[in-house]
């Protein structure tokens, strides 16, 4: 897969239709649309990209693996980097890349992946969900915000190229596999901790230094990224998609929602309109 052979597409090209763009002399940002069943046949990109999906799923194959990405799954690909995808039930997603002329001169200082990689939740994820938030204002300092949140993801990402630290052991994966399957319903450390055979001091320590968050904070994001994909498309009030979700009330949501994204979910909700 990591050979040549499909198609190229230049810097700030992209399958699917494109719905929102934003482009200046440092980022180019693109929101893309696919259709249910739409399959990309192998390609690979002349700049390296991030990926996040914001909702459906998409399967996706590279060089290293391949994979079903749900809401919230972020990926790197480094240039010439073939691959492929297809999006069973259809979705839409967020692309982030540096310009040509910024990529050069990053090169100077700090030293790009070569190889793709993958996040299914943590620090970086949650940096792409600051700047789609960002991406929807678009006001006079949307331009000084995102490039610092591009900036901060590219740190993380060279970071995470480093061979700093060991995988997560079998046993924190399972938590936090169980984490993602049960976070709209009611857990507590110890059942988790439970269920995986470790102490729940252990458990809340390694999580943290393994995924930047402690596990409320990690619950909490699952849980506000799921009303957000729910509020843009499904015709719930926001108390009842806000109680689906497992939050206790309408105004425990807006709380959290607020402190997570800096806006309430009404003020999103006009300003995604």
């Amino acid at each position: 897969m990591g050979s040549n052979v499909g198609i190229a597409l230049p810097s700030g090209s992209y399958f699917g239709s494109c719905a929102d763009r934003y482009e200046d002399s440092d980022l180019i940002l693109t929101e893309s649309c696919y259709v249910p069943g739409e399959t990309i046949p192998a390609h690979y990109h002349e700049s390296p990209f991030y990926c996040f999906v914001v909702t459906g799923n998409c399967f996706q194959r590279h060089s290293r693996s391949e994979s079903f990405l749900d809401p919230s799954s972020l990926t790197y690909l480094p240039a010439g980097e073939q691959h492929e995808n297809r999006w069973p039930q259809g979705g839409r997603c967020f692309h982030i890349e540096f310009t040509p002329a910024r990529l050069g001169r990053l090169r100077d200082h700090v030293g790009l992946p070569v190889v793709p990689m993958d996040w299914s939740a943590g620090f970086s994820p949650w940096l792409v969900s600051r700047m789609i938030r960002e991406f929807s204002i678009q006001d006079s300092l949307s331009s000084l915000v995102l490039e610092g949140l591009a900036l901060e993801l590219l740190a993380e990402t060279a970071r995470k190229s480093l061979p700093l630290s060991p995988a997560p052991p079998g046993w924190l994966l399972k938590a936090r596999n169980l984490i993602r399957a049960e976070f709209r319903s009611s857990l507590c450390l110890d059942r988790i901790a439970q269920e995986v055979a470790v102490h729940p001091a252990h458990l809340a320590r390694q999580f943290r230094r393994c995924y930047g968050s402690t596990i409320g904070e990690y619950v909490r994001r699952l849980r506000i990224e799921w009303c957000w994909q729910h509020m843009v498309s499904a015709d719930k009030s926001l108390g009842a998609i806000a109680q689906d979700a497992g939050f206790s009330d309408q105004s425990h949501f807006t709380k959290s929602f607020k402190a997570e994204t800096g806006m309430s979910p009404s003020e999103f909700l006009r300003r995604r309109s």
